[in-house]
């Protein structure tokens, strides 16, 4: 029933397993075919596509940006993916809300749409009510990189603030909370998604705004395959 449909469905890229546009990786008509056999899938579910809004996050392997760096890390931000490559989606799309109308859905109907967008985003719910910022990228692994390890542990407590709650010996001696507590912390307090040489992960420097975390939004979401689920609270920030 149009009462239980979800207001949004993000996606967050990669699309595709392998980088697209290279020489030996996947060819643009391959590429084109992925978001065809996408639409084809979407295309079944015609009371989804007339009610919810589809929010769609590149990935490294996604055009254009794999077209030159080959799924290796590309400049942040990354640009959204090409109409050129989505336009059966958008068909899918236009094809759900016009069969809508012709039921009778009404004017003041909200129509649903997909909206391709960069990486980050920022995705305002409800006016300036909540903010939340959508990420792709694997923190975990070039966090864990960078790390500097001891042979005896810190025995201090570092807690997160007033929002955060002192964590347990038993959480003390879980690496992947302590890790999820550094990363939260790191990201939140430089106020930045991007917190590393350049070298290790270049930024676009005329578009280098679009990292940063001030102020703070509502909900960070970061898509890391490399880490475990989690979620923490730090400065009113979820």
């Amino acid at each position: 029933p149009l009462s239980h449909i979800p207001l949004s469905f993000i996606l967050l890229g990669p699309f595709t397993s392998l980088p697209a546009l290279t020489l030996t990786k996947t060819s643009s008509v391959e590429y084109k075919d992925l978001f065809n056999a996408l639409a084809a899938i979407l295309g079944q579910y015609p009371i989804l596509l007339a009610n919810c809004t589809f929010v769609l996050v590149p990935g490294d392997n996604d055009a254009w940006a794999s077209s030159f760096s080959a799924g290796a890390a590309g400049v942040l931000p990354l640009e959204p993916v090409p109409k050129m490559f989505t336009s059966r989606i958008a068909k899918a799309f236009a094809a759900a809300n016009s069969e809508a109308r012709k039921e009778g859905g009404g004017k003041d109907r909200v129509e649903g749409e997909a909206i391709w967008t960069s990486n980050p985003c920022r995705v305002s719910l409800f006016g300036p009510t909540h903010e939340m910022v959508l990420f792709r990228d694997d923190l975990g692994s070039r966090f864990r990189r960078a790390a500097i390890r001891t042979a005896v542990p810190p025995s201090h407590i570092d807690p997160m603030e007033e929002d955060d709650t002192t964590p347990s010996a038993e959480e003390q001696a879980d690496p992947q909370i302590v890790a999820a507590r550094k990363l939260t912390k790191t990201l939140l307090d430089q106020g930045h998604l991007s917190p590393f040489r350049l070298q290790d992960r270049p930024v676009l420097w005329d578009y280098a705004e679009a990292l940063s975390l001030y102020p703070l939004p509502t909900s960070l979401v970061v898509c890391d395959p490399e880490s475990g689920n989690w979620v923490m609270k730090y400065e009113g920030c979820t």
